[in-house]
């Protein structure tokens, strides 16, 4: 992906929920990193029925800021995807709001 630096998987909290690193190093603006909770909050049936939604928020308080970036404290988001009726097409919303 453009401007990752760095990702890693930090906790494995349960199946459903993880944490994960991000460190993005832009051309412009100083570099930007921020720990997130992931979650998943519903999957899809078996016969393919439903929605899928990951959620996601930053979660400052895994590790204290490191030295010249510049530590993301506003990120919250979700991906969801909805199965259509006649299983051959889905719609998909994906949602994100950030500070800095």
């Amino acid at each position: 992906m453009p401007y990752v630096k760095e990702y890693r998987g930090v906790n494995e909290v349960s199946e459903r929920h993880h944490v994960s690193y991000s460190h993005l190093d832009f051309p412009v603006i100083d570099d930007r990193d921020y720990f997130l909770d992931s979650v998943v909050d519903s999957e899809l049936a078996e016969d393919g029925t439903g929605t899928y939604k990951r959620s996601f928020k930053v979660n400052g308080t895994v590790r204290p800021p490191r030295s010249g970036i510049v530590r993301v404290t506003v990120c919250e988001g979700y991906w969801e995807i909805t199965a259509g009726e006649d299983k051959t097409r889905s719609v998909a919303t994906y949602y994100l709001l950030t500070d800095p």
